[in-house]
């Protein structure tokens, strides 16, 4: 079994040079590349439980008339590697009309 990418350890630093970059969703019935298009950082507070800086990270689908469902999905990047990722659709991107997707880390 592959190792996955521990995401109580990310940051949005993690994710940043894998703009542009796909994430390969794998199911037994559909495969989907998401691209990462970018990586929004939050607001920081002084909450001291805090571990590290809120992000998200959104993905545009590449695969017109697909919808991923809103769940935890394996995807792997080639550099980061596997990973299972919680993720929204937010809605079709306006220009291109492909999927729009969420994940949010806090």
């Amino acid at each position: 079994m592959t190792d996955l990418l521990s995401l109580a350890d990310v940051t949005h630093e993690t994710f940043s040079p894998a703009v542009k970059q796909n994430f390969t969703v794998r199911w037994p019935d559909v495969t989907e590349d998401l691209v990462l298009t970018e990586v929004k950082i939050g607001r920081m507070d002084d909450d001291p439980r805090r571990k590290r800086v809120p992000f998200s990270l959104l993905f545009l689908g590449t695969t017109p008339n697909l919808t991923l469902n809103q769940m935890i999905h394996p995807m792997e990047n080639p550099a980061l590697g596997a990973m299972e990722i919680f993720i929204t659709p937010l809605g079709p991107d306006s220009d291109s009309g492909l999927m729009v997707y969420q994940a949010c880390f806090n």
